[in-house]
């Protein structure tokens, strides 16, 4: 809503858009059931140089990451979550990244776009 003053001349403007909502990923989930670790992923599918972040949770609250074979792990953020980078594969490869503290583990499955 606004008005347009210019000399001799005047008027008055107003407009309406209709916005999509946010679109958002729902988080691939892979619960441990003995109550160990939990590792959740942000989204469940990356483009090429596109990045994931991971939350563990559980265990004794260090973990250790499996090495992954398209990408790279950052984990400079913190120990609990680090960024997965994807370089490398194809639409029809996929990584699983595991977490393991403690005695337990937990993974999740990342789709390539």
């Amino acid at each position: 809503d606004a008005t347009w003053i210019e000399p001799a001349f005047a008027g008055s403007i107003f407009a309406r858009a209709t916005v999509s909502p946010v679109v958002t990923n729902s988080p691939v989930v892979t619960n441990n059931p003995t109550g160990g670790v939990n590792l959740e992923a942000n989204v469940g599918s990356v483009a090429l140089n596109g990045t994931v972040l991971l939350t563990a949770t559980g265990g004794n609250g260090t973990y250790t990451w499996s090495s992954v074979r398209f990408g790279r792990l950052d984990t400079s953020f913190g120990n609990d979550t680090p960024i997965y980078t994807r370089t490398n594969g194809t639409s029809s490869d996929s990584e699983t990244i595991t977490a393991s503290s403690g005695g337990d583990s937990d993974s999740v499955r990342i789709e390539f776009d």
